[in-house]
């Protein structure tokens, strides 16, 4: 999985990243540095407790990559769609980060009051322009080729799309079939990524929920269908720094259950729909992620082809019934043992074993 940041200069984007990466990248990078990136694994509780309990010669966590790009400077999108090599940065990732400043320190771009609403509008209209300049170049080069059935279709589609942004509407309030969101995958608009606001806010705030205080922004994030989640980057920035007992205690004198970093981190999948299965031995404990919805014969095939090619059944124990009974061995003795076909559905938390042949 991978997270993409962006938000206005002097937002506390870097800061975040730093935080939640543990990484030591500047604060004060151009237009043109190259983007800050990291990869950590995904905190989950459910995988240490196997680990403790099989004891294997490896842990392997599920991963996420950070991706944190220089302060988008409103009207950059504008240029040149091939030019704008800052937001193409965030052209693979699978979610959009965006970090609003919710604190009253002044920073570049942004001397006025806070202004939720104005910031995140600034920022989807750069991903849109951006979008848009994509689709018209990709238009009038179609326009100098010949045509062919399955040309004259996509330009159909794109200039669905085009219509779409010159309203000012983002790409993923667009209804698409799955035929068309098949043929828009190789352009991976910026503007038809699901978003996750982070809401910076100044440390004051930790221990208040600052949505009644902004009421008509937190209205707004509804109307577009864009969760949220407030975190301090200086808090943060602090938890990072310590580990054990120490972070325990700081968590707890802040009024916080956990770091900000679990928390978004499980939001970008709840986002993305993703959900985690393991398989656990003795040699290693692994955390996988698939999709909601996936079959056992899908989430065979992450681990390996010859596993999905092969399937015979899924041997599959709830991570709750584990948790209950302590082992899968006795959980199994206890009858939640189960066979699974296929189709079967996989249940977020499953600890499976593959039968198969090849």
């Amino acid at each position: 999985m991978k997270i993409g940041i962006i938000g206005l200069s002097g937002v506390g984007k870097t800061s975040l990243f730093n935080a939640l990466t543990k990484s030591s990248a500047s604060v004060a990078g151009g237009r043109n540095s190259a983007p800050n990136i990291a990869t950590i694994r995904v905190p989950d509780e459910r995988i240490d407790k196997l680990s403790d309990v099989y004891k294997p010669k490896k842990t392997s966590y599920a991963n996420v990559e950070f991706v944190d790009i220089a302060g988008v400077i409103p009207g950059g999108a504008a240029q040149a769609a091939g030019e704008n090599n800052l937001l193409n940065n965030i052209r693979p990732v699978d979610v959009i980060c965006h970090v609003i400043r919710v604190f009253d320190e002044e920073c570049e771009l942004l001397t006025d009051a806070v202004n939720i609403i104005g910031d995140i509008k600034k920022i989807n209209d750069e991903l849109l322009l951006s979008d848009l300049a994509m689709i018209e170049s990709r238009i009038s080069r179609m326009n100098l080729k010949k045509k062919t059935p399955a040309s004259e279709q996509e330009q159909k589609l794109l200039e669905k799309l085009k219509a779409h942004l010159e309203a000012e509407q983002m790409l993923f309030t667009l209804e698409l079939t799955p035929d068309e969101e098949t043929t828009l995958q190789g352009f991976k608009f910026l503007s038809q990524k699901k978003q996750i606001v982070v809401l910076n806010i100044d440390e004051k705030y930790i221990k208040t929920d600052i949505n009644s205080k902004y009421a008509d922004a937190m209205a707004y994030l509804k109307k577009l269908d864009t969760p949220h989640i407030q975190i301090s980057a200086k808090i943060e920035m602090e938890i990072s720094q310590l580990e054990g007992d120490d972070e325990k205690l700081f968590l707890e004198e802040n009024g916080l259950a956990e770091p900000g970093r679990n928390r978004l981190i499980r939001l970008a999948y709840d986002v993305l729909g993703n959900i985690s299965f393991f398989t656990a031995g003795e040699d290693e404990v692994k955390a996988w992620t698939i999709q909601k919805n996936d079959n056992a014969h899908e989430a065979a095939g992450k681990i390996h082809s010859d596993i999905q090619r092969g399937f015979i059944k899924a041997e599959v124990v709830s991570y709750a019934d584990f948790l209950e009974h302590g082992s899968v061995e006795k959980a199994k003795a206890a009858g939640k043992y189960r066979l699974e076909p296929k189709h079967y559905v996989v249940a977020d938390g499953d600890i499976i074993n593959f039968r198969f042949n090849v």
